[in-house]
């Protein structure tokens, strides 16, 4: 007679062995005893749900209980730690959770294991693959145009320095458009500057019409519509002018006559 008890089997157990000689038949009782079985990992292969390969959008918050990855026959209180994890990953208890940021964006690994105090410790590994979603670009640093001079051009390159969009970090097809528009509808003041869609350059002119403070907005956009607009000033400084003739001038093509006498008081 052989056999191999499991851990269900634990207990006492009555074996009859029965003789074609009743004087000799004979009962035995077999103790199994319990030993300390190691945590097993839970195998997800053939589940609907696999805890074990997830996928999550950005700035989504993630919860697992680890628990639920192992077994004990012995029902232990496992303990669990975790090997290898992205930062933003925290743990309490048997609870794993975190909310993933852009940079975070792919394939996120969690290697954790489960300890019974007792026997070698038992290792799972979570893949969690996280989404990217658009984000709106951000201004960084101020658009400061420097004084000018009526009359005056200047091209300011840096307006791109000035945006971010987190996306261009994880998509290179991902970049950023400029516009201006005018404040206050002033529309006349954009035929004294332009920019460039792609770079950002702003190509500005002036003249006596500008002098004072000129305030205008630039937009910067991405390939999905997101944008952000910042307020720019540019401060136009007075020179002073020699008198000018304008289309406003009296006609003396055809003169008026007027006629009076000496005695006449033209007030």
């Amino acid at each position: 007679v052989e056999g191999m008890p499991l851990q269900d089997d634990v207990g006492s157990h009555i074996v009859k062995i029965i003789s074609d000689d009743d004087t000799k038949n004979k009962n035995f009782i077999i103790n199994v005893e319990s030993i300390n079985d190691p945590p097993i990992p839970v195998n997800f292969d053939s589940s609907s749900s696999n805890p074990l390969e997830q996928t999550i959008f950005q700035d989504q918050s993630f919860t697992q209980d680890l628990s639920l990855l192992f077994s004990d026959e012995d029902d232990e209180n496992l303990t669990f730690t975790l090997k290898d994890f992205p930062d933003w990953i925290q743990k309490e208890g048997s609870l794993i959770y975190g909310t993933p940021s852009n940079a975070d964006v792919g394939i996120n690994e969690i290697i954790l294991s489960a300890s019974d105090g007792e026997n070698e410790s038992s290792d799972q590994k979570i893949s969690i693959n996280v989404l990217n979603i658009n984000d709106a670009p951000e201004i960084i640093s101020s658009i400061n145009l420097p004084e000018i001079t009526q009359g005056e051009s200047f091209n300011y390159p840096l307006t791109s320095n000035s945006f971010f969009d987190k996306d261009t970090i994880i998509d290179q097809n991902e970049k950023l458009t400029f516009e201006v528009y005018s404040k206050e509808g002033n529309k006349d003041f954009l035929r004294f500057i332009t920019i460039d869609r792609d770079s950002g350059n702003i190509l500005i002119s002036s003249d006596h019409t500008l002098v004072g403070n000129n305030q205008f907005t630039v937009r910067a956009t991405d390939k999905e519509g997101l944008f952000v607009d910042q307020d720019v000033q540019l401060n136009v400084l007075n020179i002073n002018d020699s008198p000018f003739l304008t289309e406003k001038i009296p006609n003396f093509e055809n003169p008026i006559t007027i006629s009076f006498d000496e005695e006449a008081n033209i007030n």
